[in-house]
């Protein structure tokens, strides 16, 4: 053994006479439970979006269930329900530990859970009632980001305190969990500034979602990983750099692709090519920490069979790797140009949010659930949420990719050959092959649901128990203090939303267009006014764009868009996705034109295109719908 290796095995904590960490029982077990409820509803509610685009009747004549609705507040449900409650819960379980410390202020921890669960609750009952804001992440309003905000800080500061309290300095484990909440608060933050809309709302809507990822769910859930690994292997030695060149090339990188989203759009061309560098070195940066992992492993991989959860940080680590490389392809221009608007984006979810983090956060969860109740999790126990969580997130973003692939192409080939349009029943020809991706992708979504429901009943099954384990663990060393951490930690995070966030959204200022003076200059009050409203609140925005780009899939969609032309536009109408044809100069093609004919389209889509696959917007009065089909229509 190398001299560097038992200094690093020597500073893991593990000492016999470390203090205990007595405390926050019932704060851990609480955030698990809460967790796992919102686990199971947000994987539930991306299996039935995705089954709407096999079945676009099904739940038809339910405002709240439209795919607009649901598919948004499943990504909310997951991503700051169950994620970001689970990790929490963990970190309060770990910290303690890591820095043979005890849990602080767990009454205030207790509240902020409160608060946390409210907020999510409110926050995704508005967006299913019609009152979601649009954007990438956070559309919900602001009477919930702020209580949300407030929660986030709550934790940031509990598990600032408790470290501060320790009277050393912490290990690489320990700074992911304890900066990783810093950045969620100040993530949220930057995504709930109000004011910002057309370009600029589309710049800060990439950033906050690339934020969010990248300093607070990856670091949280990999800091979970170091905890688990700490304790299933007590003699496992990290590597004494590997680790913190991890940390930070990880965060540092992660953040900086967030213009992989806004590629060929409006924005200018340094904005789209920056994140293609970035790209590649998070690649290089999940490579590094996997290979600390895997030096921690050297000689014991044989563990991973036997250990519940060694298995779900491994098959965390890999579907991590993948989503990396997956945002190093989609942040390439070439790539783009075939696969951006299409599924293929959508499987970086599948493989993240579905995929990596929730193993990872229930590998942490399962440790803390076991900690805190002194009942073991068995190898099937795991199983049983690995297989169908690891399988149904990996079949997603295949399924994904290939329908991408096959509907980019398709785009291609209409155009170039001149035989069909991208808009109208020409779309029809791109998207009519696609039936059978999107059955496999929802059947795969729909095992997660599986896996949840077991995560949920094991849970359940140690809320009582007995002691809990509160010794010490920290396998990454002791390497710096917490202010050593969160200084350059924060300076990182300002460093990066002034380049990312705030000069590419002050470049995207600029006067309005002819086109912006003539066509998008809603007067308050107007029925078109009342129509953008409802388009972004009704979630259009989901499946439709309003984005002509300079390539030759967009050829035939009118002139190509600039930053001028959403000046006056009062939100971000940009878009995700083309599931349906783009809607940018709607008002000037054929039967689009016509509001009247509008307006009967979205009351019943398949009576004139079966191949469609919007819902029914039947649950509009005449007056809704009137104001919507004259928003749409009136986009010429």
């Amino acid at each position: 053994m190398t001299s560097a290796e038992t200094m690093e095995r020597a500073s893991t904590g593990d000492a016999p006479d470390a203090p205990p960490t007595p405390g926050g029982s019932l704060v851990v077990r609480l955030h698990a439970l809460a967790a796992a409820g919102f686990f199971v509803l947000g994987a539930s509610a991306a299996a039935l979006a995705a089954w709407q685009l096999v079945e676009p009747t099904l739940l038809e004549g339910t405002a709240e269930t439209t795919y607009g609705r649901l598919l948004p507040a499943s990504l909310h449900l997951l991503v700051f329900g169950w994620l970001t409650i689970g990790l929490i819960g963990v970190a309060y379980h770990a910290v303690p530990r890591m820095t043979r410390t005890a849990l602080a202020l767990p009454t205030v921890a207790l509240l902020n859970l409160g608060l946390m669960a409210a907020s999510v609750a409110v926050g995704v009952g508005a967006i299913l009632i019609g009152e979601g804001d649009g954007g990438r992440l956070l559309e919900m309003p602001w009477y919930a980001d702020l209580p949300l905000l407030a929660a986030c800080a709550g934790a940031a500061f509990v598990l600032v305190r408790t470290v501060r309290a320790s009277d050393g300095p912490i290990g690489v484990g320990a700074w992911y969990l304890v900066a990783s909440p810093v950045w969620l608060t100040l993530s949220v933050a930057a995504g709930a500034l109000p004011g910002l809309d057309g370009v600029p709302g589309s710049v800060q809507s990439a950033f906050t979602l690339t934020a969010v990822y990248g300093l607070w769910l990856a670091p949280a859930a990999i800091g979970a990983a170091y905890f688990v690994v700490a304790r299933a292997l007590p003699d496992a030695a990290f590597h004494p750099r590997l680790g913190r060149i991890g940390f930070w090339s990880l965060t540092f990188t992660w953040v900086w692709t967030a213009g992989r989203f806004l590629q060929y759009g409006p924005t200018n061309d340094w904005v789209e090519t920056i994140p293609v560098a970035f790209a590649a070195g998070l690649v290089v940066a999940v490579i590094t920490v996997a290979a600390d992992f895997a030096y921690a492993f050297r000689a014991r991989w044989d563990e991973v069979a036997k250990s519940a959860t060694l298995g779900l940080v491994v098959g965390g680590g890999g579907l991590l790797v993948l989503g990396a490389v997956h945002a190093f392809v989609s942040s390439l221009r070439s790539a783009s140009l075939v696969v951006r608007f299409t599924s293929f984006e959508t499987a970086f979810d599948a493989l993240t949010v579905l995929g990596a983090f929730t193993l990872l956060a229930a590998a942490g969860l399962f440790q803390a659930a076991a900690g805190q109740s002194g009942r073991a999790w068995g190898r099937g126990a795991a199983a049983l949420v690995l297989w169908p969580v690891g399988v149904g997130s990996l079949l997603a973003a295949f399924t994904s990719w290939l329908a991408g692939l096959q509907q980019g192409y398709a785009w291609l080939s209409g155009v170039e050959s001149d035989s069909f349009d991208n808009f109208g029943d020409g779309f029809a020809a791109s998207s009519a092959d696609l039936d059978g991706s999107h059955t496999l992708t929802a059947i795969a979504i729909s095992l997660t649901v599986v896996g949840a429901l077991f995560l949920l009943l094991g849970v359940l099954r140690r809320m009582g128990g007995g002691p809990a384990d509160d010794a010490p663990a920290d396998a990454a060393g002791d390497t710096e203090t917490v202010r050593g951490v969160l200084t350059p930690a924060v300076l990182l995070f300002a460093v990066t939303a002034l380049a990312v966030f705030a000069f590419p959204a002050i470049d995207s200022q600029r006067e309005a267009t002819r086109l912006a003076a003539t066509v998008r200059d809603l007067p308050d009050g107007s029925p078109a006014a009342l129509g953008q409203e409802l388009y972004v609140s009704e979630g259009c925005w989901v499946c439709h764009t309003q984005e002509v780009r300079a390539v030759v899939t967009d050829v035939g969609l009118g002139p190509v868009s600039v930053t001028g032309d959403y000046h006056l536009d009062d939100a971000d109408v940009l878009g995700v996705s083309r599931i349906g044809p783009d809607l940018m100069h709607a008002g000037s093609r054929p039967l689009t034109e016509d509001a009247a004919w509008v307006a009967g389209h979205l009351r019943d889509p398949r009576a004139e295109r079966p191949w469609s696959t919007m819902p029914s917007y039947a649950h509009l009065d005449d007056a809704e719908l009137s104001a919507l089909a004259a928003y749409i229509a009136g986009l010429d």
